[in-house]
């Protein structure tokens, strides 16, 4: 058998020219593969153009806190390939309204959810009303009610004060009570600032608080710090449901021993049903020359002479409009006369 002359394959030339067919082959081949992808790419992102989901987007800018609702919101359809799970879809959008925004928006950007600000993540300051503060006061034991105080009561506050008897031959301070802020909501005890309506009270260590906040307004809060600092404030719990204002004057040790005044007498018709609280100048005699009496509402001046007391002489009407209420500044002032 002759074997057959493989000489022409070790020939330059045709090794050559067989490498460039076979790469040439492998172009083609490469080529046709790449434009087969991308046809199929083309035809998927065709396939996707026409499907659009409708998300909430606001209709025009709105600033961090404004609440979102269905008048300063719109639909707008955008391509599905780009909607994330944190979009807020029109399906969806009746869950979220009344939500607080944390942050800026503007007019036509889609509303995600961590952009919402909810009531759980809500500051402290953000809960206190237009034109309030909340201040923060010392309590204890006794005047936090036994630690029964818990956030939303409201309370009556008392401050018990001391003044110098100016009096002949008295001795020592007077102590007077008095209220000086009615009706006052409880913003947080400690550092609960929401009612546990589960736990009973003084059965958690949150009873064990030592502060109060309550909610003022800018004139009530310097009244609050000077009574704290000039006295000792006790808070009177009420019930939630009472709005009703009481007129309470000063009281005085010696007003505990005056007999509570006689439904039936006619003669105190016409006197406020207030507490009064009398001062004057006294002579050498310790009889008093004038007294003045201070009621809720009005204050007169009662001349007295040996022969009794003169009907009262009332002050003009710009002095009364000074005077009415209770000013603590204007009793200081007199018993330091």
């Amino acid at each position: 058998m002759k074997i057959p002359n493989l000489s022409v394959f070790s020939k330059p030339w045709v090794m050559l020219t067989l490498a460039l067919i076979l790469g040439g082959v492998a172009t083609v081949m490469t080529i046709s593969y790449l434009k087969t992808k991308e046809q199929q790419m083309e035809a998927e992102i065709k396939s996707k153009a026409g499907v659009t989901v409708q998300v909430v987007v606001p209709a025009y800018d709105l600033p961090k806190g404004a609440r979102i609702s269905f008048d300063n919101m719109m639909i707008r359809e955008i391509p599905a390939e780009i909607v994330s799970s944190l979009n807020i879809t029109g399906d969806s959008f009746s869950s979220y309204v009344g939500q607080e925004l944390g942050y800026n928006v503007e007019s036509g950007v889609p509303l995600l959810r961590p952009m919402l600000r909810f009531a759980g993540s809500k500051e402290f300051s953000d809960t206190i009303p237009e034109s309030l503060r909340a201040l923060t006061i010392r309590v204890d034991e006794i005047n936090s009610i036994s630690g029964m105080l818990r956030p939303g009561d409201r309370i009556d506050i008392f401050v018990k004060m001391k003044s110098q008897d100016k009096r002949e031959g008295s001795a020592g301070d007077i102590d007077f009570v008095f209220p000086i802020m009615l009706n006052t909501p409880v913003k947080a005890t400690g550092q609960m600032v929401e009612h546990e309506d589960k736990v009973e009270p003084g059965e958690n260590s949150e009873s064990m608080y030592s502060t109060a906040t309550l909610e003022v307004t800018p004139r009530d809060a310097q009244r609050l710090i000077l009574a704290q600092a000039e006295g000792k404030i006790t808070a009177v719990l009420r019930n939630s449901e009472d709005y009703l204002d009481v007129n309470l004057g000063p009281m005085t040790a010696a007003q505990l021993m005056m007999p509570a005044p006689d439904p039936t007498d006619q003669t105190a018709a016409n006197i406020p049903a207030t507490v009064r609280f009398i001062l004057g100048g006294f002579s050498g005699t310790g009889v008093p020359k004038t007294i003045r009496v201070l009621y809720a509402d009005n204050s007169s001046l009662i001349p007295i002479s040996g022969a009794g007391a003169k009907e009262p002489v009332n002050e003009p009407a710009a002095k009364q409009k000074e005077n009415t209420g209770f000013n603590l500044q204007e009793l200081i002032k007199e018993q330091r006369k």
